[in-house]
């Protein structure tokens, strides 16, 4: 893989994926956090793949997924530009509504 998804960035699980020793199931869909690419070169069978985290427990690398197995939603600059709105941005969009 030449350009490995980002640590931070949200990914797509591409197809399910059943449980094992190591992981529980995903699913088609599911959303997971990168974070950390392992390549081929460096894992044990040969087979590039993601830590990552189920989106939304904050368990950090409580997955490994094979590289071919997720896409990129959110690039780490766009999840990191998430904010909660403010009253004044509540109180702009409500003011711009009426």
């Amino acid at each position: 893989m030449s350009n490995p998804i980002e640590s931070g960035a949200l990914a797509k699980i591409t197809r399910d994926i059943p449980a094992d020793d190591h992981n529980h199931a995903l699913h088609l869909g599911q959303l997971v956090e990168i974070e950390d690419y392992v390549s081929a070169e460096e894992s044990g069978d040969g087979i590039p793949f993601y830590w990552a985290s189920t989106h939304g427990t904050g368990n950090k690398n409580d997955v490994s997924v094979n590289a071919d197995c997720v896409e990129l939603v959110k690039t780490a600059a766009q999840m990191n530009a998430r904010r909660i709105p403010t009253v004044t941005d509540i109180r702009d969009f409500l003011g711009s509504a009426l």
